[in-house]
C-alpha cells in the first residue's frame, strides 16, 4: 500500500464494529448474567447457600453497570451514524 490506512477510520466501520462486540461478547454475557441472576435467586431461597448471596449481587451490580455504559455509549453513537 503506498498511503497509511487506519482500521475504523469512519464512522460506519465503526459501528460495524461495535455491531460485531455487541454480537460476539455481549449477548454471551447476557447469558452468564441471566444465570448469576438464577444463582442468587436459588441463593436467596436455599439457606444453605446464603454465604454466596453478597457475592452474586455484587457481581450483577458490576455486569448491569456495565451493560448499562456499553448500552449509552452504542445508542448514542449508532443515532448519531444514522
Amino acid at each position: 500500500m503506498q498511503q497509511k490506512e487506519e482500521i475504523f477510520c469512519d464512522d460506519i466501520s465503526r459501528l460495524d464494529m461495535m455491531n460485531r462486540i455487541f454480537i460476539g461478547r455481549v449477548i454471551p454475557l447476557v447469558v452468564i448474567l441471566c444465570g448469576l441472576i438464577w444463582q442468587l435467586y436459588i441463593s436467596a431461597t436455599d439457606h444453605s447457600e446464603r454465604g454466596w448471596l453478597p457475592v452474586f449481587m455484587v457481581l450483577v451490580v458490576i455486569y448491569i453497570i456495565i451493560f448499562l455504559q456499553f448500552a449509552v455509549k452504542y445508542f448514542a453513537f449508532r443515532k448519531k451514524v444514522k
